[in-house]
Formats: C-alpha cells, structure tokens, sequence
C-alpha cells in the first residue's frame, strides 16, 4: 500500500496576495469615510450659517416693521447711541415701537446682538457675524426704508445677505 501525502491549503504567495487586496480594500473604504465626514461636517456649517442669517433677518425684519420710523435711527456703533449724532449708515440700529420700548441691534465683535434700551444685551448670534451694517436712505419718500447688509463668515463658509425693511408705522 502506498501512502500519498496531498496538501490542502494556501501557499505562502497566496496569503500575502490576499493580505494585500484586503489592506488595499481597507483603505479605500477608510478614505471614503473620511472624505464623506468632511464633506457632512461642511454641510452642517452652512446650513448653522442659513440658519443664524434666517434667525437675524427675521428678528431685525420683525422689530422694524412693527416700529415707528421716527424716533428708529442708525448710529455709528453700540458705543455712540446713547449720546453720538444718528448717521444715515451704520453698525447700530435703535428702533422705537409704538408701545414706547426700544429695541438696539448692533454687532458686537463677531456677535449679533440684541438689547432693549437699559436692558441686558442678548448675544443672539455667536462667533460668526462678518459684517452687520445698518443702511437709511434719505431720498424724499424712502426714509422709511432701512436696509441691512450681513455677512456671516464661519472657517471657509461665507453668506452674505442684503435685505430691505420698511417701517409700517
């Protein structure tokens, strides 16, 4: 009787074939995980920038409608509207309603800030706010008109919003 030995199994080449193609595979899936992390964190920022322009000009588009044109003025910055001379553009704006409150909007470092007259300011918005300017035209028949301009800048991410408010009262 004769006894033949077969041998079952990989060779040595084919493990390490095998390892390779598997790394490779590895790899490649890692990549796309972090690519499309990247690319979802991204997202994430600008829809928060929408969001917080969204959230600014409805406040501010609010406020303006429903106060008073006169008595409303634009001041150079949050440091002057107690005492400094209204200017017709600038980065603070005082709004009059008709019940008697008064409302500030102002910018201040890279916040969007809100705060009644002798209130406490609310820092609606954090960390983003590029520029906030505050725009009246004095043409005869526009000065109920006040305009905004904001740009919201977060890391790469930048919005930028013109928008036009009229007084209704």
């Amino acid at each position: 009787m004769k006894f033949t030995l077969s041998q079952s199994g990989f060779t040595l080449v084919e493990l390490a074939i095998a390892l390779c193609i598997s790394s490779i595979l590895a790899l490649t899936a890692g990549l796309l995980i972090i690519t499309a992390n990247r690319h979802f964190s991204r997202g994430n920022r600008q829809a928060d920038l929408q969001r917080d322009l969204s959230l600014i000009a409805e406040i501010v588009g609010t406020c303006i409608r429903d106060g008073r044109a006169s008595g409303s003025d634009i001041y150079a910055d949050s440091s002057t509207f107690l005492t400094g001379p209204a200017v017709t553009s600038g980065h603070c704006l005082k709004v009059s309603s008709p019940s008697g409150t008064t409302t500030i909007f102002y910018q201040g470092g890279h916040d969007f800030v809100r705060t009644a007259l002798g209130g406490t300011p609310q820092r609606l918005v954090r960390n983003v706010v590029d520029t906030l300017r505050f725009h009246r035209d004095t043409s005869p028949g526009n000065e109920r008109y006040i305009n905004l301009s904001l740009s919201l800048q977060q890391a790469e991410l930048r919005l930028t919003s013109q928008n036009r408010y009229f007084f209704r009262n």
